[in-house]
Protein backbone atom coordinates (compact mmCIF):
# COMPACT_ATOMS: atom_id res chain seq x y z
CA UNK A 1 0.00 0.00 0.00
CA UNK A 2 1.32 3.13 -0.92
CA UNK A 3 1.84 6.18 1.73
CA UNK A 4 -1.13 8.48 0.26
CA UNK A 5 -3.71 5.07 0.12
CA UNK A 6 -1.86 4.00 3.45
CA UNK A 7 -3.16 8.15 5.30
CA UNK A 8 -6.59 7.52 3.28
CA UNK A 9 -7.62 4.05 4.26
CA UNK A 10 -6.78 4.80 8.11
CA UNK A 11 -7.93 8.03 8.23
CA UNK A 12 -11.17 6.34 7.10
CA UNK A 13 -11.00 3.33 9.64
CA UNK A 14 -10.77 6.53 12.05
CA UNK A 15 -14.02 7.91 11.01
CA UNK A 16 -15.34 4.31 11.10
CA UNK A 17 -14.07 3.80 14.79
CA UNK A 18 -15.35 6.90 16.25
CA UNK A 19 -19.07 6.53 14.56
CA UNK A 20 -19.19 2.38 15.25
CA UNK A 21 -17.69 3.31 18.81
CA UNK A 22 -20.91 6.22 19.34
CA UNK A 23 -23.76 3.98 17.99
CA UNK A 24 -22.81 1.17 20.06
CA UNK A 25 -22.52 3.67 22.81
CA UNK A 26 -25.29 5.55 22.12
CA UNK A 27 -27.52 2.37 21.55
CA UNK A 28 -30.44 2.05 23.85
CA UNK A 29 -29.57 -2.03 25.17
CA UNK A 30 -26.08 -0.69 25.81
CA UNK A 31 -26.81 2.45 28.14
CA UNK A 32 -29.03 0.13 29.89
CA UNK A 33 -26.52 -2.72 30.56
CA UNK A 34 -24.12 -0.34 31.92
CA UNK A 35 -26.90 2.09 34.00
CA UNK A 36 -25.72 4.53 31.20
CA UNK A 37 -28.05 7.19 33.55
CA UNK A 38 -26.90 6.73 36.74
CA UNK A 39 -23.03 7.07 36.02
CA UNK A 40 -20.80 10.40 36.15
CA UNK A 41 -20.35 12.34 32.73
CA UNK A 42 -16.41 11.17 33.62
CA UNK A 43 -17.63 7.51 34.02
CA UNK A 44 -19.82 7.77 30.71
CA UNK A 45 -16.72 9.21 28.94
CA UNK A 46 -14.38 6.61 30.08
CA UNK A 47 -16.60 3.71 28.93
CA UNK A 48 -16.70 5.50 25.58
CA UNK A 49 -12.56 5.88 25.47
CA UNK A 50 -12.55 1.96 26.17
CA UNK A 51 -15.06 1.32 23.24
CA UNK A 52 -12.98 2.98 20.65
CA UNK A 53 -9.26 1.80 21.90
CA UNK A 54 -10.85 -1.67 21.26
CA UNK A 55 -11.40 -1.35 18.27
CA UNK A 56 -8.49 0.21 18.08
CA UNK A 57 -7.37 -2.95 19.26
CA UNK A 58 -8.89 -4.50 16.88
CA UNK A 59 -6.72 -2.74 14.26
CA UNK A 60 -3.46 -4.10 16.13
CA UNK A 61 -4.84 -7.65 16.02
CA UNK A 62 -6.05 -7.48 12.40
CA UNK A 63 -1.99 -6.70 12.22
CA UNK A 64 -0.66 -9.46 14.03
CA UNK A 65 -2.47 -11.92 11.44
CA UNK A 66 -1.79 -9.73 8.80
CA UNK A 67 1.73 -8.07 8.79
CA UNK A 68 1.01 -6.27 6.14
CA UNK A 69 -1.28 -4.01 8.20
CA UNK A 70 1.77 -3.19 10.37
CA UNK A 71 2.34 0.44 8.87
CA UNK A 72 -1.52 0.89 8.99
CA UNK A 73 -1.85 -0.07 12.13
CA UNK A 74 0.72 2.47 13.32
CA UNK A 75 -0.58 5.39 10.95
CA UNK A 76 -4.36 4.39 12.09
CA UNK A 77 -3.23 5.53 16.00
CA UNK A 78 -1.54 8.64 14.29
CA UNK A 79 -4.38 9.29 12.64
CA UNK A 80 -6.29 9.32 15.53
CA UNK A 81 -4.31 11.18 18.03
CA UNK A 82 -4.48 13.89 15.15
CA UNK A 83 -8.14 13.92 15.30
CA UNK A 84 -7.94 14.36 19.21
CA UNK A 85 -5.80 17.15 18.45
CA UNK A 86 -8.29 18.58 16.01
CA UNK A 87 -10.69 18.45 18.32
CA UNK A 88 -8.79 20.36 21.18
CA UNK A 89 -7.52 17.47 23.02
CA UNK A 90 -4.69 19.05 25.36
CA UNK A 91 -0.99 17.41 24.72
CA UNK A 92 -1.45 16.07 28.46
CA UNK A 93 -4.53 14.16 27.22
CA UNK A 94 -3.08 13.00 23.98
CA UNK A 95 -0.26 11.57 25.67
CA UNK A 96 -2.51 9.93 28.14
CA UNK A 97 -4.16 8.33 25.21
CA UNK A 98 -1.09 7.33 23.82
CA UNK A 99 -0.61 5.26 27.26
CA UNK A 100 -3.63 3.88 27.45
CA UNK A 101 -2.98 2.67 23.50
CA UNK A 102 0.24 1.21 24.02
CA UNK A 103 -0.68 -0.57 27.46
CA UNK A 104 -3.71 -1.72 25.71
CA UNK A 105 -2.07 -2.81 22.62
CA UNK A 106 0.34 -5.28 24.41
CA UNK A 107 -2.60 -6.70 26.62
CA UNK A 108 -4.87 -7.49 23.88
CA UNK A 109 -1.61 -9.15 22.07
CA UNK A 110 -0.62 -10.87 25.06
CA UNK A 111 -4.34 -12.25 25.59
CA UNK A 112 -5.12 -12.72 21.71
CA UNK A 113 -1.69 -15.12 21.50
CA UNK A 114 -2.95 -17.27 24.43
CA UNK A 115 -6.66 -17.49 23.34
CA UNK A 116 -5.07 -18.21 19.83
CA UNK A 117 -3.03 -21.13 21.35
CA UNK A 118 -5.55 -22.66 24.07
CA UNK A 119 -8.25 -22.78 20.97
CA UNK A 120 -5.62 -25.23 18.91
CA UNK A 121 -6.99 -27.91 21.01
CA UNK A 122 -10.22 -27.98 20.45
CA UNK A 123 -12.02 -29.85 18.18
CA UNK A 124 -14.97 -27.51 17.69
CA UNK A 125 -13.11 -24.99 14.64
CA UNK A 126 -11.57 -28.56 13.01
CA UNK A 127 -8.68 -26.99 10.64
CA UNK A 128 -10.41 -23.61 10.06
CA UNK A 129 -7.78 -21.37 11.27
CA UNK A 130 -8.96 -18.31 9.82
CA UNK A 131 -12.55 -18.94 11.94
CA UNK A 132 -9.93 -19.99 15.09
CA UNK A 133 -8.18 -16.53 14.42
CA UNK A 134 -11.29 -14.72 13.71
CA UNK A 135 -12.62 -16.23 16.87
CA UNK A 136 -9.67 -15.44 18.79
CA UNK A 137 -9.61 -11.59 18.12
CA UNK A 138 -13.03 -11.23 18.51
CA UNK A 139 -13.57 -13.04 21.77
CA UNK A 140 -10.21 -11.62 23.20
CA UNK A 141 -11.22 -7.85 23.02
CA UNK A 142 -15.15 -9.10 24.37
CA UNK A 143 -13.18 -9.86 27.73
CA UNK A 144 -11.12 -7.59 27.74
CA UNK A 145 -13.42 -4.15 27.18
CA UNK A 146 -16.10 -6.23 29.13
CA UNK A 147 -13.40 -6.41 32.16
CA UNK A 148 -12.32 -2.45 31.48
CA UNK A 149 -15.98 -1.39 31.10
CA UNK A 150 -17.14 -3.29 34.09
CA UNK A 151 -13.65 -2.49 35.88
CA UNK A 152 -12.87 -5.76 36.85
CA UNK A 153 -16.08 -6.93 37.82
CA UNK A 154 -17.35 -9.60 35.15
CA UNK A 155 -20.10 -12.10 34.98
CA UNK A 156 -20.40 -14.98 33.00
CA UNK A 157 -24.26 -13.73 32.40
CA UNK A 158 -24.00 -10.21 32.16
CA UNK A 159 -25.68 -9.57 29.23
CA UNK A 160 -22.83 -6.82 27.44
CA UNK A 161 -21.00 -9.90 27.04
CA UNK A 162 -23.22 -10.69 23.82
CA UNK A 163 -23.96 -7.23 22.69
CA UNK A 164 -19.58 -6.76 22.72
CA UNK A 165 -19.30 -9.51 20.97
CA UNK A 166 -22.04 -8.86 18.02
CA UNK A 167 -20.46 -5.76 18.03
CA UNK A 168 -16.97 -6.96 17.48
CA UNK A 169 -18.56 -9.34 14.86
CA UNK A 170 -20.07 -6.30 13.09
CA UNK A 171 -16.75 -4.58 13.45
CA UNK A 172 -15.19 -7.63 11.55
CA UNK A 173 -17.59 -7.43 8.43
CA UNK A 174 -17.19 -3.70 8.57
CA UNK A 175 -13.32 -3.75 8.88
CA UNK A 176 -12.85 -6.27 6.04
CA UNK A 177 -14.84 -3.94 3.56
CA UNK A 178 -12.77 -1.25 4.89
CA UNK A 179 -9.51 -2.53 4.03
CA UNK A 180 -10.61 -4.60 0.55
CA UNK A 181 -12.32 -1.29 -0.92
CA UNK A 182 -8.84 0.86 0.26
CA UNK A 183 -6.36 -1.75 -0.70
CA UNK A 184 -7.70 -3.00 -3.75
CA UNK A 185 -9.40 0.54 -5.21
CA UNK A 186 -7.23 1.36 -8.25
CA UNK A 187 -7.61 3.54 -11.34
CA UNK A 188 -8.82 1.18 -14.36
CA UNK A 189 -5.87 0.18 -16.27
CA UNK A 190 -3.27 0.18 -13.28
CA UNK A 191 -1.73 -3.09 -11.63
Amino acid sequence: MQSGDLTVTATRLVEVIAQISYDFWESERFRQAVGFSQLSRIEQDRIFNELEVTILGFVALQAEQYPLLIDLKQETVRSFLQVMRELGLEDQFIETWKLLIKVRFKEYKIDYRQVLKNSRAWGDLGDKERLRVVWARIETLTVNCLSHIRRGKVNKNDPLWNDLRKWLTMIELTFDKVIQTSMYRRPIGVC
